[in-house]
């Protein structure tokens, strides 16, 4: 799955409010298009970007955490048409980041840092003492793994970092897990 198939994946599946804006582009006049339109919201943008006509998503391929024009202009001279260049709004604060992992039809574990809110997904297991665990159904306690003995709260309890949305879309679907961000305004971004 390519990275813009992922982001309509996660439209389809999750809805579109659970994907930041982003404009996908295939030219110079594209990305300036994008950024425009997001300066001119005063958003900031970050530039991901994916394997142009590719199957899969590209790995390791470059990409522009905080967005400027000179940084734009430079990833394209070096890169060109051989990617699709996804403008996206950044999150502007974070609240947490979380991965939500359904154990049965109606209990979702949920692993988040809410004590590091800037840190990202992928970097958040690296000081494992800052990682909460909770589940979200109606028993009162849960062993996902062996060993691991995780407190179960009612979903309406945890609103207050969104994961009821979470919960509730994860319950009613195919979905086995979700990994997101809950922006400091209350949103939420699923990656």
């Amino acid at each position: 799955m390519t990275k813009l198939e992922r982001l309509a994946w996660i439209e389809r599946t999750f809805g579109q409010e659970f994907v930041s804006p982003y404009f996908a582009c295939e030219n110079w006049q594209e990305i300036c298009d994008a950024i425009f339109t997001f300066e001119d919201r005063e958003r900031t943008y970050g530039i991901r970007t994916d394997l142009a006509g590719g199957h899969v998503q590209g790995y390791q391929l470059p990409f522009i955490w905080k967005g400027s024009r000179a940084a734009a202009e430079e990833l394209w001279l070096n890169h060109g048409s051989k990617l699709v260049y996804i403008v996206c709004e950044n999150v502007p604060r974070r609240r947490l980041s979380a991965v939500a992992l359904k154990l049965d039809h109606e209990h979702v574990l949920f692993e988040f840092n809410d004590r590091e809110p800037e840190c990202h997904q992928r970097d958040m297991y690296k000081i494992p003492e800052n990682v909460r665990r909770i589940a979200l159904g109606p028993n009162r306690f849960v062993i996902p793994w062996e060993g691991l003995l995780v407190r179960c709260f009612d979903p309406a309890d945890a609103a207050c970092y969104r994961f009821d949305q979470i919960y509730d879309i994860l319950i009613h679907s195919d979905e086995d897990e979700a990994t997101f961000t809950v922006r400091e305004d209350g949103r939420i971004v699923v990656w």
